[in-house]
């Protein structure tokens, strides 16, 4: 099976004292939607941003980010990279899930603002936190 990858960015527009019981209500109706579609993968939330990888079939993965770019808890959704990987990276995750402590804050802060920029480099160390993030 072609596994394909979409990766995004986006800015919250959660209140802050909203936004912990706001994700984590996201993120449970989001495995249940990931696994029934066969979608793997992993969101990163901190510092008000988003960032999240999705792999599976093509058709799949866009609809997800489909839903997802409507989603009024969010805004400047964007697509930061997309395309076929050799396999999926987050195989077992219908969505792994690290947010939002201060640790997670800082440590994709870099990385996301680089990758907004078009930065490749800034692209890779988001993919690489989030895969570091699953192998712990």
């Amino acid at each position: 099976m072609t596994v394909f990858s979409l990766l995004y960015a986006s800015k919250s527009i959660i209140p802050t004292g909203e936004a912990e019981a706001e994700v984590d209500a996201l993120v449970g109706v989001s495995r249940s939607r990931n696994r029934n579609a066969d979608v793997t993968g992993c969101l990163i939330f901190g510092g008000g941003r988003f960032a999240q990888v999705l792999e599976g079939a093509e058709l799949a993965v866009e609809d997800i980010m489909a839903s997802i770019s409507r989603d009024a808890r969010h805004t400047d959704v964007t697509i930061l990279e997309r395309g076929i990987v050799a396999e999926r990276r987050f195989a077992g995750w219908s969505l792994g899930y690290a947010g939002p402590s201060l640790f997670v804050q800082r440590t994709i802060a870099t990385p996301v603002r680089e990758a907004l920029r078009g930065s490749p480099r800034g692209i890779a160390d988001l993919l690489r936190i989030m895969v570091a993030f699953r192998a712990e």
